[in-house]
């Protein structure tokens, strides 16, 4: 009786270290529906300082909010074909990466074209996540 104490205490702490991995893989694929919010909100607090610094016009100015619609978009439509063939978890993987390099480009952007460029990466990544995280989600 002595030998299956150690064997059932090890089953539970076995048990509490994958719902721990669980709950930490819902959190991480549950954040990306923050991205697209996130986003936005961060644009419009600096649109008037980046139309200041570069002379926009209204134009340009619209060009770079709606860039990450755009990129969004697109983003949703290639996620449904990449998460059938490549599968979620590296979707959302690429998706992460794509955001990692949407944002230090903007956030290193030298121009509006540049701004526009790396907001369209960034709504790419976007768009995969809002699409590919709530299958990962449902399948977990």
């Amino acid at each position: 009786m002595d030998a299956s104490l150690p064997k059932n205490m090890a089953d539970k702490a076995a048990g509490r270290a994958a719902a721990h991995v669980r709950m930490f893989i819902y959190f991480a694929a549950g954040m990306a529906g923050l991205l697209f919010g996130l986003d936005q909100g961060v644009i419009s607090g600096a649109l008037p300082f980046i139309s200041q610094e570069w002379n926009l016009s209204s134009a340009v100015q619209e060009w770079v909010v709606s860039s990450m619609m755009v990129g969004a978009a697109t983003g949703a439509i290639v996620a449904s074909v990449m998460a059938k063939k490549i599968g979620r978890k590296k979707s959302l993987m690429i998706g992460a990466t794509l955001f990692i390099i949407g944002s230090l480009g903007s956030g290193f952007a030298v121009s509006a074209d540049m701004l526009i460029g790396f907001r369209l990466i960034l709504g790419l990544s976007v768009g995969i996540a809002s699409y590919t995280a709530p299958l990962y989600l449902a399948e977990m």
